[in-house]
């Protein structure tokens, strides 16, 4: 006869309607947000199996760029080695993907896998989301097929610059807002061209998770949470450099997860 709270964004509506006929007199009431924010601080087993899934996916994502060097390989192919070693490392699977290269397609923004060939001198983008039986993981590389251009070293170097300087500086209690108006003003500082709606996000049992660093959110950072920082730089005629860091906020700043291709050089494909 009491109040009964259950996270309704996962209920079926057969469910619903079922325990509203068993129980005519509770009142069923949404928990989602209850939920939401007990699960925005992960336990240590979490946290330990979220960051076994992501070195998982970064390792696939290594894997699938060293096999676009053997030249006359398509962006199709790279996302099959990709999935393939992804599944292989950590029984995972890509529900997303955005994976382009050459100057046109890495300028545009969520291209999918297509048949160009990736072609010496090209960047080769990738933004990947892994599913891992419940957890999600979520980052973005670049690279260059062959060797580097000055401007293509120059973009990178921009991007992974902001990228930094934004890892950095997030602490617990600053709010998601004011993490975005340090990505603004990183932008500016180093010189970039091309800025996004956030600059971030929390991730794990959803893609997107709150909090968004986003211009106006007062949602608190803390501790324990499993965060993303993203940053994207682009010119016309050359293409775009895109970059996502996945770390563990703690008391003393953040705890980088994605290392393995966290260069501060564009890395060369060779």
């Amino acid at each position: 006869r009491g109040p009964l709270r259950v996270e309704l964004d996962y209920l079926p509506a057969v469910d619903a309607r079922e325990l509203a006929e068993v129980l005519p007199e509770a009142k069923i009431e949404d928990a989602g947000d209850l939920f939401r924010a007990a699960r925005e601080v992960r336990l240590p087993q979490e946290t330990a199996l979220h960051r076994r899934h992501t070195r998982a996916a970064e390792r696939a994502i290594q894997i699938a760029f060293a096999f676009a060097a053997e030249g006359g390989i398509t962006e199709r192919q790279i996302y099959a080695r990709m999935q393939d070693a992804l599944l292989t490392l950590g029984g995972g699977v890509i529900p997303f993907l955005t994976l382009s290269s050459g100057p046109e397609r890495t300028y545009s923004t969520h291209n999918h896998p297509s048949d160009r060939v990736a072609q010496p001198g090209d960047l080769l983008l990738v933004d990947m989301v892994g599913f891992f039986s419940g957890l999600y993981t979520d980052m973005a590389r670049t690279a260059v097929v062959g060797e580097a251009t000055a401007e293509q070293k120059a973009m990178y170097r921009r991007a992974r610059g902001v990228q930094q300087e934004v890892m950095h500086a997030v602490r617990p209690g600053m709010t998601a807002g004011e993490a975005y108006e340090k990505y603004l003003r990183a932008v500016k500082t180093h010189g970039a061209s091309y800025t996004y709606r956030y600059a971030g996000h929390s991730t794990g049992y959803q893609v997107v998770e709150e909090p968004v660093m986003t211009t106006g959110s007062d949602l608190v950072l803390r501790a324990g949470m499993v965060l993303c920082v993203e940053v994207k730089d682009r010119i016309q005629g050359v293409g775009a450099v895109q970059l996502e860091e996945m770390f563990l906020l703690t008391d003393h700043g953040p705890e980088q997860w994605t290392d393995l291709m966290a260069s501060n050089e564009l890395p060369e494909i060779r």
